[in-house]
């Protein structure tokens, strides 16, 4: 028996049913998980459920929808002038959400078990793999490729990119990474927007979750950026977000020049 499709993918609706429905699968793992006894702490191999979590669930919206696979990792060409200035952009973005971070931190404080479940993330091989290859990759195909390639066809950039940032908070299901990545997914849904490539929100992503530890493990400490936390939060200098913003003003500024003129080539 074929599957009726729903047409017109994606509104507001398919996306946050599609993301509902991610959360549920990762909520049956998560009891199966505690059925079996199995503490994440001690197996930080169960990060890796991240790939069965999130190709269900584009199976089935693929199935749903009638969607191409193709669709969901397009790769236009970008130019290494367009990649600079999009690296750029990304340097001030990353430093800019620590300090928002520091301030959920500042008003939210965390549990001891919170943290130590993102030191494991921070600092096992597991954890690493997972942050910083499997949490990108999967990530960015379901938010960015998946999603905003449906809703650009029946929203404006602007409203795509606002749902699927505020749908790729909403499965972090903590507060601590939930609006952090609001703001993440803001930026990387305006650069896939930009760039129709996948595979540079993927890099982003990936630097981005893997920048904190690689600084971290060379014991290179930047107040604000790179810190215990458990030790109390820090807030950074001024002229670390001030160079934070210059960076994503300037990257800003070129990436419209380089849209512009191929605009005007077209």
């Amino acid at each position: 028996m074929k599957l009726r499709q729903i047409p017109n993918f994606a509104t507001i609706f398919h996306a946050t049913g599609l993301t509902i429905l991610l959360l549920i699968i990762a909520t049956i793992g998560g009891v199966i998980l505690l059925l079996l006894d199995i503490d994440p702490i001690e197996n930080p191999a169960v990060l890796f459920l991240n790939i069965p979590i999130f190709a269900i669930t584009i199976f089935i919206g693929v199935k749903l929808f009638g969607v191409k696979f193709k669709m969901i990792a397009p790769t236009m060409s970008v130019s290494p002038l367009l990649l600079f200035w999009i690296c750029i952009m990304a340097l001030g973005t990353i430093i800019l959400i620590s300090d928002i971070a520091n301030l959920v931190y500042y008003f939210f404080p965390p549990d001891p078990e919170i943290l130590e479940i993102f030191e494991m993330i921070g600092t096992t091989s597991y954890g690493l793999i997972a942050a910083g290859l499997i949490a990108p990759i999967t990530e960015e195909l379901f938010f960015r490729g998946f999603l905003i390639s449906g809703l650009l066809k029946n929203y404006s950039g602007l409203l795509a990119i606002l749902i699927s940032s505020i749908l790729f908070g909403m499965i972090h299901e903590n507060v601590w990474q939930t609006i952090p990545a609001i703001f993440m997914g803001l930026f990387l849904g305006w650069i896939f927007v930009v760039t129709r490539n996948i595979w540079v929100c993927v890099g982003i992503h990936s630097v981005q979750n893997l920048l904190f530890s690689t600084l971290d493990a060379a014991q290179i400490q930047i107040t604000g950026l790179i810190y215990p936390i458990d030790q109390g939060v820090q807030f950074q200098p001024l002229w670390l977000d001030l160079t934070g913003a210059l960076l994503f003003l300037i990257g800003l500024h070129f990436i419209r020049i380089i849209e512009k003129t191929s605009d005007g080539k077209t």
